[in-house]
């Protein structure tokens, strides 16, 4: 898999876990894009998982969109919000289970731990979030694709 395709592949799975966060039934105001200008969230990940033209515009409405969330999560320096919780954890899933994360001076975390932690918000869990989310804005930015093609 080029870079390339492999960078939109890690956006699609972000767009993806952040519209499982959402009310699978709820209607987006669309503007242009459609001629009824409302789409549900179903709808919407049904066209990015065909990969069709609108479903990846759709992707990067949503990088968008996480952008910024991380921005203002970062801002906001009490509770992380649910819906980042969902995205962060939906990517600690993918771990695999037998691999650990070394977080400095708090030690090292398996998958569940890590998921617990981003669950509770507490101390380890604000730092793991804050990891996710500087990916993310990386991710969005281009940051890692011009760091990768070096």
């Amino acid at each position: 898999m080029n870079l390339k395709k492999a960078l939109y592949e890690e956006q699609k799975r972000l767009a993806l876990a952040r519209l499982n966060t959402l009310d699978p039934e709820r209607e987006i105001l669309l503007g242009v894009m459609l001629s009824n200008n409302k789409i549900t969230v179903r709808k919407i990940i049904e066209h990015i998982q065909k990969d069709d033209k609108f479903g990846k515009q759709a992707v990067q409405v949503q990088m968008k969109m996480l952008k910024i969330l991380a921005n203002n999560t970062e801002k906001n320096n009490k509770d992380i919000p649910i819906e980042i919780k969902k995205i962060i954890i939906s990517r600690l899933e993918d771990i695999p289970s037998n691999l650990k994360m070394a977080l400095g001076v708090y030690g090292s975390f398996d998958k569940q731990q890590l998921i617990e932690h981003v669950r509770k918000g507490d101390g380890i869990g604000k730092r793991i979030v804050a990891m996710e989310l500087e990916f993310i804005k990386d991710l969005v930015s281009g940051k890692i694709a011009k760091f990768l093609a070096e």
